[in-house]
């Protein structure tokens, strides 16, 4: 009964920014999300003009009445609409086309599809007047969206929490499709790390890693490279490690060898907001994960003896950099069994259709 009635639904999907290449873990979700979504369906989404992030959030802002004319005029004629709005940009975006939409779409229904708890990502990189701004815009969204979203079990008690609203879960999730290599694993002596500078989270696990690079890896690893890839790196960092070899971006298929060719994953993350997408791709692409407590939060734990190796101090990375040592070849196998449960949970097309189903989307 569901499928027949997903056929007289419309959906707009927007995003405010860019999804073509896909550059980040955001823009691979929508377009996973757009790929995977059922019945008739639209990517809108804007695109960077300038490098300038401020002047660039600056001309968004403007240009948000044109994209909504361009989504009333796809939905204008549909019988049944669904508008989603993708939350991983300035939460003020969101808000505005919530409120065109209230008043020119009445009949649509509106999915906030958050991936992370912005407010707590503003505390963290942003002055106490923004935060409180992010705050109160943010709470907004969550009471006008007919389904605002949480991408784990987490942030969904956590939105509880602050904004007193109840979040459909909507976890992130993998494009499997976008995840294969033409290329078979062979181990080099290199590790990776995913993730732009630019953003406090990312810095912080950055700096931590070049520190454990200098007091642990060399002294345990000879000849290792760490390769870091993402926006923003200091040239001081490449001068000051040796070791390291730093890109500024990859093609989806180039990154997907060099995470799969890794000799394993170490992610020394802090506790941020969302759930780590390079992380969910590592397991799934079965490569050795080292990752802390923190980096994990979000993602699901399965009873598979101990795996991926998870760390609260650094003794304990140690430890585990010992057992990865020592135990290589039990430990890639232990990553290749667990790898298949991971890939069926977090497939797109699974955690989409739950999604619809369980929270009655097509009623």
């Amino acid at each position: 009964m569901i499928f027949k009635k997903k056929k007289h639904y419309s959906t707009a999907i927007i995003a405010f920014f860019p999804i073509f290449p896909a550059y980040s873990g955001a823009s691979e979700v929508v377009y996973g999300l757009y790929k995977s979504w059922i019945g008739e369906k639209k990517l809108f989404y804007l695109t960077n003009s300038i490098k300038n992030s401020k002047i660039n959030s600056l001309i968004k802002f403007f240009k948000i009445p044109f994209l909504f004319i361009k989504i009333f005029n796809y939905l204008f004629f549909k019988k049944k609409k669904i508008i989603i709005i993708e939350g991983a940009s300035w939460i003020g975006f969101s808000l505005i086309l919530i409120i065109l939409t209230k008043i020119f779409i009445k009949d649509a229904k509106i999915i906030y599809h958050a991936h992370n708890i912005e407010f707590e990502i503003r505390k963290q990189n942003s002055s106490s007047i923004i935060s409180s701004l992010t705050k109160i815009l943010e709470n907004l969204v969550y009471k006008l969206s007919d389904y605002p979203t949480a991408v784990s079990i987490n942030d969904q008690k956590k939105i509880k929490k602050i904004y007193n609203k109840k979040a459909y879960l909507f976890e992130n999730f993998i494009n499997l499709r976008r995840l294969k290599t033409t290329k078979k694993r062979r181990v080099k002596n290199h590790i990776i790390f995913v993730g732009s500078y630019l953003y406090k989270p990312n810095r912080i696990a950055i700096e931590n890693l070049l520190n454990l690079n200098k007091k642990i890896l060399i002294k345990n690893f000879s000849k290792l490279k760490i390769f870091i890839v993402g926006k923003g790196l200091p040239e001081k960092y490449v001068k000051e490690n040796l070791n390291l070899v730093y890109f500024k971006y990859l093609s989806k298929k180039k990154l997907n060898h060099m995470i799969l060719s890794s000799k394993f994953v170490l992610a020394p993350l802090i506790k941020s907001p969302g759930t780590k997408i390079k992380l969910i791709e590592t397991l799934v692409l079965g490569t050795p994960l080292i990752v802390s407590k923190e980096g994990m939060i979000g993602i699901k734990i399965f009873k598979n003896g101990n795996y991926p190796l998870i760390y609260n101090n650094n003794n304990q990375l140690k430890k585990h950099l010992f057992i990865l040592k020592k135990n290589y070849k039990h430990l890639y196998a232990k990553a290749n069994q667990i790898r298949s449960i991971y890939s069926k949970h977090y497939s797109m097309e699974n955690i989409v259709k739950n999604f619809i189903f369980k929270n009655n989307i097509f009623e």
